[in-house]
């Protein structure tokens, strides 16, 4: 299954035979036409917390077809562990979130992802412990077209005890450590996305 997130809403990739219900559902298939646009700006205009869910017999080539009509963005970042267990969430622009940003020209994927976790919060001594999912989210261009996001995520830890210090040119307010008991009050104000990868690390006992 594919998510792309935009804001509070979804929409799921999946496959013919999920059970997955929505606000909006269709069905396509790479032999048939299919005007992804004219659901997608139908979707712009449902209300807060809306699912449209797409199925299809092959949901990678939906997914690719889907992505064709965004302008491709690209950003790395981390959910960063400390020895206590915490975990490195910002406060930017009204919710939480995690730190990342845009490749510098010349970087890794991983280069990057370091780079903006420690910009974006002064937390130095990182390291990668393991690659985590990527995430995808939309949001409003230039010359009214509409970009999508691909976040790659890696899972770092640090032996730093540094009170981490937001970047407040990048609209950051606050970062702090976040232990995993207040997890369920930041996931009232956090992004989809985000609140998926931190799901998923947990799942599948990474944190």
């Amino acid at each position: 299954m594919f998510t792309i997130y935009l804001i509070d809403k979804e929409i799921k990739i999946t496959t013919l035979d999920d059970p997955l219900e929505g606000n909006l559902e269709l069905w396509a298939e790479p032999s048939q036409a299919f005007p992804f646009w004219d659901y997608f700006s139908k979707f712009l205009s449902t209300g807060e917390g809306s699912r449209m869910v797409l199925k299809s017999s092959n949901p990678q080539w939906l997914f690719r077809y889907a992505a064709s009509f965004f302008t491709p963005h690209e950003a790395a970042g981390g959910l960063v562990i400390n020895p206590q267990g915490q975990l490195l969430f910002i406060f930017r622009k009204g919710k939480w979130d995690l730190p990342k940003g845009h490749p510098n020209p010349g970087e890794t994927t991983t280069e990057t992802a370091l780079r903006e976790v420690e910009e974006e919060c002064g937390i130095d001594q990182l390291s990668i412990k393991a690659p985590l999912s990527c995430t995808y989210h939309v949001f409003p261009w230039k010359n009214e077209q509409w970009a999508l996001k691909k976040t790659t995520w890696f899972l770092m830890t640090t032996p730093s005890t540094r009170k981490p210090t937001p970047q407040v040119q990048e609209d950051i307010i606050r970062a702090e450590w976040i232990d995993h008991d207040q997890l369920p009050e930041i996931f009232n104000n956090v992004f989809g996305s985000v609140r998926e990868l931190v799901t998923l690390a947990i799942d599948h006992k990474m944190i």
